[in-house]
């Protein structure tokens, strides 16, 4: 078939969307539309039938041929590259961005590619020109546009009419990663029952054009607002986070299902239990839920419209904090039941203990199965593929999903607090045989960054000289360690008066901070005007973060974060570029940064490399991420240790 690209200019600006039968690619999700609209106004739809019964897409080669002509040579401008990229990936199609040598496949991985001159990404503009903002399409769209949302609604109705068509029908619509169906997810089923329906091409083409005039928006905002250097930067993430992502993590399947009975047996011991006290004493006329707030409370504090005295008392607990709904059983409130309310003999002590055990481990056994049914067998790995989102915080930090990676957790404490060796969700994961992991972590970057930012010379003298920054806090403002540990840290993440106050028990306990290191109140106090003068503040690399009016104290967390954020960016920019992956990915010839998780860096090596080039990994991965700290004059010490068998048993090298 003849190229299509006569159509344009081969170097025009065309936005491309994807109408997808589900939301996670790795597990089979695949286009059954692609619209673009150029900078002219010019649509195109390509759109396939879709299996109604195994959700497979019926994409002719002719037509997919058709839609790589169309593109190639072309600047593409996305709302949310990754997705979309990936979803083509699915199709076969490997896309070439010549502006950043990224390949979005192995080269002899695909049957059709397209060489793009670069690519431009809406959600990535927004968040640069407002953090604080929402960043989905339809609402850019309606609040920047006056594009409304109607067409989405329209589609919406007709999937729900098109499903009950479909069930009379006798189709089964296949199933999602989570063996249900999501009406997001079957866009393509109105034309499938009536193949004269036009509602998905009015929606897929709008989508189109939100995005290319989005764009056309943005760039001039970019470029007025001297942002420019910041989104440039925020591109250059793109590539090495999908690597990240289409590399994935490596878990231990025998350890996985292991600690998944052994977590969910713990806490179906603390449910027996309780179930077993509450009908001994006659609290309930039900069996106890242990998921039943209501039920907890009951037994907790006693039913005044109970039929028995024992019902109506309860354990006879009191009431020390209440919500809209009654008394509270959060898990804030039953600790502090259990630590000062309760006494040792009463029966309320092990029914609290057992509530907060199993809530423990009951958590751990969720996160562990949602590993489990997340992940891939691709050779003789078990592979969890997570995405890392950009735009996921208000600040420069990252957030990832499909999991959080942020709540794979390093354990150490117990439902009560109390340091233990276990609730560890780190133990299940791990480098595949013949790898080796090297985890990298800066040292209290948050508190190095706020110390330079308030230029507080005690906290600069301090960690000049390797001091106890907590043990520092809590000899300056008279309080316990534990106390001190928990300021330095609430003042870093937004905690208010009231916070500070509940942590260390000290009335009017943000005065005395103040007194006790004067340059750290002098920066929150700057830092709320900048934020009351101009309604955002800038961090460490002029990054522009907007802070909610109500909240002009939040603009201290959000400089420190954001400012840990730029510098855990250029950290990753400069160990990727160490790594040089080829323009195939994923071969090279040293390794592949796999996480970004906090503060941590985790880069993945084969020990085929050699034991000379392994050696030389944990001191050059230091400096590079230490640089990034110097960019900015900040001194940022990084801690990198060896993984062998499992993430959480590192052994330090540097």
């Amino acid at each position: 078939m003849p190229s299509l690209s006569f159509l344009r200019n081969r170097t025009m600006l065309i936005a491309l969307d994807t109408e997808t039968t589900g939301v996670d690619m790795f597990h089979g999700a695949t286009p059954f539309a692609v619209t673009t609209c150029d900078e002219n106004g010019l649509t195109k739809l390509w759109e396939w039938p879709v299996d109604p019964h195994t959700r497979q897409v019926m994409a002719p080669e002719e037509e997919l041929q058709e839609l790589v002509d169309y593109i190639d040579g072309s600047t593409l401008v996305f709302h949310n590259i990754k997705f979309d990229v990936k979803a083509l990936r699915n199709l076969g199609i490997r896309l070439v961005f010549k502006d950043s040598g990224w390949a979005s496949a192995p080269y002899e991985d695909h049957k059709f590619e397209a060489v793009l001159e670069g690519f431009e990404d809406t959600l990535l503009a927004s968040h640069v020109c407002n953090s604080e903002e929402p960043h989905g399409l339809k609402y850019l769209a309606d609040n920047y546009l006056d594009i409304m949302e109607d067409d989405q609604e329209e589609l919406l109705d007709a999937v729900r009419a098109a499903r009950r068509a479909a069930k009379a029908k006798g189709w089964t619509l296949g199933k999602a990663l989570s063996n249900t169906s999501s009406t997001h997810c079957d866009y393509w089923l109105p034309k499938a029952v009536d193949p004269e329906s036009k509602v998905l091409e009015r929606y897929a083409v709008q989508d189109a054009v939100r995005t290319i005039l989005l764009w056309m928006m943005y760039r001039v905002v970019l470029k007025e607002e001297k942002l420019q250097e910041h989104y440039e930067t925020r591109k250059q993430l793109v590539p090495l986070t999908f690597r990240m992502e289409q590399s994935g993590i490596t878990l231990k399947p025998r350890t996985l299902t292991k600690e998944i009975k052994r977590y969910t047996e713990a806490a179906e011991e603390c449910e027996e239990a309780c179930i077993e006290m509450v009908a001994k004493k006659g609290l309930l006329d039900d069996e106890f839920n242990i998921r039943s707030g209501l039920q907890i409370s009951k037994v907790l504090y006693g039913d005044p419209d109970g039929d028995t005295p024992a019902r109506q008392k309860g354990l006879n607990c009191p009431v020390i904090e209440t919500t809209k709904t009654g008394a509270s059983t959060s898990a804030s409130t039953l600790l502090e039941l259990y630590r000062g309310h309760v006494g040792k003999r009463s029966h309320a002590r092990p029914f609290i203990a057992n509530i907060l055990t199993h809530r423990k481990n009951q958590t751990c056994s969720q996160y562990l199965t949602s590993y489990k049914n997340l992940s891939l067998k691709e050779g003789k790995r078990t592979v969890l593929h997570p995405s890392f989102n950009q735009t996921g915080t208000r600040t420069t930090r990252w957030s990832s999903s499909n999991p959080n990676g942020q709540n794979i957790g390093a354990g150490g404490k117990d439902a009560f607090g109390v340091a233990v060796d276990d609730f560890c969700l780190r133990d299940v994961f791990g480098p595949p045989n013949g790898h080796v992991w090297f985890s990298a972590d800066y040292s209290q970057l948050e508190l190095r960054i706020l110390a330079v930012l308030a230029k507080e010379e005690k906290l600069l003298r301090a960690f000049e000289e390797g001091q106890d920054i907590h043990t520092l806090t809590a000899d300056s403002c008279s309080i316990s360690r534990k106390a001190a540990k928990g300021v330095n840290y609430g003042l870093i993440y937004g905690a208010g008066k009231a916070k500070l106050e509940a942590m260390t028990g000290v009335k009017n306990f943000d005065k005395v901070f103040k007194e006790a290191f004067p340059g750290i109140g002098n920066f929150m106090d700057q830092t709320s005007k900048e934020v009351n003068r101009t309604g955002c503040v800038r961090t460490i690399s002029g990054y522009k973060l907007q802070v909610p009016e109500e909240k002009p104290y939040i603009g201290t967390n959000y400089k420190i974060q954001g400012s840990a954020g730029d510098i855990l960016n250029h950290a990753m920019i400069a160990v990727s570029n160490w790594l040089k992956p080829d323009d195939d990915f994923p071969k090279n010839d040293k390794g592949k940064l796999i996480m970004c998780i906090h503060d941590e860096l985790v880069i993945d090596y084969d020990k085929s490399v050699g034991r000379k080039k392994l050696s030389a990994v944990p001191r050059n991965i230091k400096r590079l991420m230490e640089s990034a700290g110097d960019m900015f004059e900040i001194v940022t010490p990084v801690d990198v240790d060896r993984i062998d068998n499992r993430w959480s048993d590192k052994q330090g090298v540097e």
